[in-house]
Parts: structure tokens; sequence; C-alpha cells
């Protein structure tokens, strides 16, 4: 499997780019160089068009994004991967939930007055942070800031394979594959980084609440299902070709923060290919047919009836009802029949919410 690569940010450029696939206005061939400055530069205005409606960064908040990043690059270090990326502070932007409401549409939804939301935007390389409103938990939306940068470090966006600019986060790719698993390893990344660098965010941000978790607004029920079954699928491949060392997970995580996909070649190898294919559609609504679905269970609702597909996945994949392996192949044969393929495009903006 292919390895993607960074055009901007990062400073990394595919080959093909400098050959001449890509051009600018005038037809003339757009070097490495080139390339990334025009990148710069859109983004730049982008960022500058929603000056006016950002809150400015407080000194703990900035903070905070220096600590996360400095422990992502601890993370990649101790992982054996060259150093990332540093999003440039500017890019990383903070809305009042009045002004990120009036754009609810084109935004990750707030589940309460009190909530926090966020989304990165790797069309123009911005993480945006909803704020929460409780005067009790001043850093309520850390958590889901390092969530959102943790998408912006394994954000890529060349394509080695088609030689285009084309979106890859993480493990989520342009034909909407991988939408449930990139989550799942984006959270559980997000709440071990949290939990490693425990004693050091204590010290910046002291803890006047009885429960850290609730300080930094770490939630268990964040991606719940997905973590559920990646959680499963990991314990399975250990078990099967690592006589239950846990190195999986180390995998994963290498290959979601450098853009390998060869983590996933060992998944598919214990899971087989029926099973591997819903594994990556779980959590794309696009990726299956809702509607008929919807049609013979009798759903009130579309979204009721894709919510119910979701759980007869994780019912599958962690097995929580004990059925024999018969039964556990005729699950996974009335689900794999909604699966539908989806046309390669852009990946819009990846979003999260935390209460």
């Amino acid at each position: 499997m292919e390895k993607w690569s960074k055009v901007n940010p990062g400073g990394e450029t595919k080959e093909a780019f400098d050959k001449g696939e890509i051009v600018g206005d005038d037809g003339v061939a757009l070097t490495a160089a080139a390339l990334q400055q025009k990148f710069e530069a859109m983004r730049n205005s982008k960022n500058a068009q929603n000056k006016a409606e950002t809150v400015a960064k407080s000194i703990e908040e900035i903070q905070f994004i220096g600590l996360m990043q400095m422990a992502i690059a601890k993370e990649r270090e101790e992982l054996g991967l060259p150093a990332g990326y540093h999003i440039p502070l500017e890019r990383v932007r903070f809305f009042h939930p009045e002004v990120w409401n009036s754009d609810n549409k084109e935004r990750g939804g707030a589940r309460s007055s009190e909530s926090t939301a966020g989304e990165y935007d790797p069309s123009w390389d911005l993480v945006d942070t909803r704020l929460g409103t409780d005067a009790r938990r001043p850093f309520q939306h850390f958590s889901i800031l390092d969530h959102e940068l943790l998408h912006q470090a394994s954000h890529f966006e060349t394509d080695p394979v088609g030689k285009r600019l084309t979106h890859k986060s993480g493990f989520h790719t342009a034909d909407k594959q991988g939408f449930g698993l990139n989550e799942a390893v984006t959270e559980t990344l997000n709440q071990e980084l949290l939990k490693k660098h425990e004693q050091a965010l204590l010290k910046y941000f002291p803890n006047t609440e009885s429960s850290y978790d609730a300080w930094f607004g770490i939630q268990s029920g964040t991606y719940s299902l997905y973590r559920d079954v990646l959680s499963s699928v990991i314990k399975q491949v250990d078990m099967k070709l690592h006589a239950g060392k846990a190195k999986t997970w180390q995998d994963l995580k290498r290959g979601y923060l450098e853009g390998d996909s060869m983590a996933l070649q060992s998944l598919e190898e214990v899971l087989g290919k029926q099973a591997f294919r819903l594994f990556m559609a779980m959590g794309s609504e696009e990726k299956f047919d809702v509607e008929q679905y919807q049609k013979k269970y009798n759903f009130p609702t579309a979204k009721g009836a894709f919510h119910a597909l979701e759980i007869q996945i994780e019912r599958y994949f962690t097995n929580n009802l004990k059925l024999s392996e018969e039964r556990l192949q005729k699950l996974l044969d009335d689900v794999s029949v909604y699966i539908k393929d989806v046309e390669k495009e852009t990946i819009a903006p990846i979003n999260g919410n935390s209460k």
C-alpha cells in the first residue's frame, strides 16, 4: 500500500509535482517551492477573511497548543518517525458559540449550550474550535482542540497513485473509506496523549475539580462505538499475528501519522476481505444504502436506520452478544449487502463535538 505525503504544509512535495504535472494559471509547470508558496498565500487569505469573527487566544490556549504539538512530536520520535509539521499558531482559531452556531450548516454542531465543538478543514489547513460556556471549566475545549490538532498532523494531500492533489486524513480517504477507523484512532491517541502528559498539563493548568477528565473535557463516550470496534480488532490482530503482544496499535499510530497504509494490511489479513470492507466503511453514511435498509426494517428516519446499522457493525466486530461463528457470518452477510461504492471527491471539513 502506498505512502502519501504533504504538499503544504510540511514542505514535502511529491516528486511528480516538480516534474510538471501541476501547472499555474499561466500554464507553466509549478515547482515544489512555487506550489507551496501558492498554497500558503491562499490559506493565509482564507484565514484573514474570518479574522473579525475569531476570539483572541489566551496565554493558556497558546501554551496548550505548543505543549500538545510538542507531545505529538515526541510521539513521532518514539515511533521512529521523522520530525513532523507544526501548524502555524494563526491557523488555530477560536469562535464564540453564537458565531459558530450561525454557520452551523457548514460546521460541526454542538449538542448543548455548554458543549464545545471543533473541525479541521483540510482545504485551508485550519483548526477551528467552538468555545464552551461553562465558566467552571475554562479548559473544557482543550480535549477537542487536541483531537483536531491530531487531524491536522495526520492530513496528507498528494495521492501517489493518481499523481494529483486530493485529501486524505489519517486513514480517511477521498472515497469515504475509513471515517470510523480514523475517528477511533484520532480520539484514542488524543486521550492517550492527554493522559501521558497529565503532569505537565496540570502544572500549567492547575486542576481545581476532582476529575481530571472533566477538567480537560476528556470523554469516554467520544466516538465510543468506533473505538470499541477498533479495540476489539486490535486485540484480534495482536493475538493472531503477534502472539498477544501489543504491536498493532503502535503500527496504526505510525501509519496514521506518516500517511502509510501498510498497517492496514495486517487488519485485512486477520479480518478477511469481506469484514475488512465493512470495517473500512464504518462511520460513513454515504458508504451504505441506508434508504433500502430503512425500507426493509421500517425505520421512521434515515438517521435511525443508519444508527441501527452501526449497532449491527459493532455487534459483529466485538461479538458482544457471544454469537456462534455461523451466526456471526450471517450477521456479516446481512450488513455487507448494504455497502455501496462511492466515487472519490475532496474530503469535507472533519467535524467533531464534545460536551
